[in-house]
């Protein structure tokens, strides 16, 4: 495991003299130039997004450590990370190139409304299938907010996705909700697992002049390889009679877990979100007749995300997939899960390769590392399949639906 030494004073908040000259050397680095926004205040160069006309992204509510809503006026942005293409190329010590792309203030109850102008911007941060990594950042109190979500990015992508459904097959539906809505954006817990937000700035408690408020700004670093980490990206249960084969195939996608904290030390990090990989090899499984978790290694490294907001600077580290490593497992799973929905199967072959998928909890097996497994979510598409094939009538049972819709866990059965 390869460490940047980070040489700043661990998780504190530091009130620094010149705020103007920190945001000169923190103003975020982004692909191809600038977007085009209107200048406003709160972040540069984008509009708040209640001026706006665009599509909500993102919605949800910024609250306390004990759930409280951190009241109105608070500043929230969107930020959206580079493809894997990138990310895979960074080094320990490079910066990271991330965007913010749009912001929003919470109202009384905390609640939050996220919208881009520029989504042809947003655009080239996206992946190949259309997806592309967003944050969501905020400081309270001195302590900062992330949650990460996995978005359907442009006009072209939201355009197949409504095709996709019209037609009943879902390309990476098992991914995207779009919007995202009902979102928990919550202080990080530090290392006791208790960030105390309950004195919430005055800024929180009215509606604020912002005509001289400071903007915020914030950059990211690769501080630490973690390396390859084993990603349940599959499941299934055959029986005698009714065997089968997973196929990953190179390009698919799964939804892979993010996880914060404000030291970065190892126990110290919660889940908050997902971010989006790809496999870059082809990945066929040998065929099962018993149940089988079906796993796969992507790389993973944890980030210095350092943001100035108004008079102060605020440090949290983030764990999150860098780049698809490869390799193959096949691990047992206990009993298999309750399936109820039922289709009678003759002789033949059954391939489910399109439907939304089941999210594991704990998928990525990362907790040796940083303390805590991460989900992982992988649904069937045209590159990601189940291939059932009966020698004797059977049964195919889903946990959520029949085969043909989103059946979620799918077991076969006599």
């Amino acid at each position: 495991m390869t460490e940047f030494r980070h040489t700043s004073p661990r998780t504190k908040i530091r009130r620094i003299a010149s705020v103007g000259a920190v945001l000169l050397a923190l103003g975020s680095v982004v692909l191809g130039g600038a977007p085009a926004y209107a200048a406003d205040p709160g972040i540069p160069g984008l509009t708040d997004s209640a001026k706006l006309t665009t599509p909500i992204v993102a919605s949800g509510a910024l609250t306390t450590s004990t759930r409280k809503s951190a009241g109105v006026g608070q500043l929230v942005e969107l930020v959206v990370w580079p493809p894997q293409e990138v990310l895979s190329q960074l080094k320990v010590g490079d910066a990271v190139k991330t965007a913010p792309v749009g912001f929003a203030y919470t109202r009384a109850d905390g609640s939050f409304d996220l919208k881009v102008s520029d989504e042809t911007f947003v655009d080239r941060y996206a992946e190949p299938s259309g997806l592309v990594s967003y944050e969501i950042r905020s400081t309270v109190g001195g302590v900062p907010s992330s949650y990460s979500f996995v978005g359907v990015t442009s006009v072209a992508a939201k355009s197949a996705q409504l095709a996709a459904r019209t037609s009943g097959r879902e390309p990476n539906v098992e991914n995207v909700t779009y919007p995202a809505t009902g979102i928990s954006l919550a202080p990080i817990p530090d290392i006791s697992g208790k960030a105390d937000t309950e004195s919430i700035p005055s800024s929180g408690l009215h509606e604020v002049d912002r005509s001289t408020e400071v903007p915020k700004a914030c950059n990211s670093t690769l501080v630490t390889n973690y390396g390859p980490q084993w990603v349940r990206v599959g499941e299934a249960y055959g029986v005698t009679g009714g065997k089968v084969k997973f196929t990953y195939t190179s390009g698919a996608t799964s939804s892979l877990g993010v996880g914060v904290s404000i030291s970065g030390n190892n126990g110290t990090f919660s889940l908050s979100g997902t971010s989006t990989g790809a496999s870059t090899v082809t990945q066929s499984y040998a065929d099962r007749t018993t149940g089988a978790y079906y796993n796969t290694k992507f790389n993973y490294g944890k980030y210095l995300v350092t943001c100035v907001a108004d008079t102060s600077v605020s440090t949290y580290y983030t764990a999150k997939f860098t780049s698809y490593a490869g390799g193959t497992s096949v691990s047992v799973p206990g009993a298999a899960p309750t399936a109820t929905f039922c289709i009678n199967h003759a002789n033949g072959d059954t391939t489910i390769d399109y439907s939304s998928a089941y999210e594991f909890a704990t998928g990525v097996s990362i907790a040796s590392t940083i303390g805590v497994n991460l989900s992982s979510k992988t649904g069937f598409n045209t590159k990601t399949s189940l291939k059932f094939t009966w020698t004797a009538p059977r049964k195919l049972c889903g946990s959520a639906d029949y085969e043909g819709g989103s059946p979620k866990r799918l077991v076969a059965k006599t």
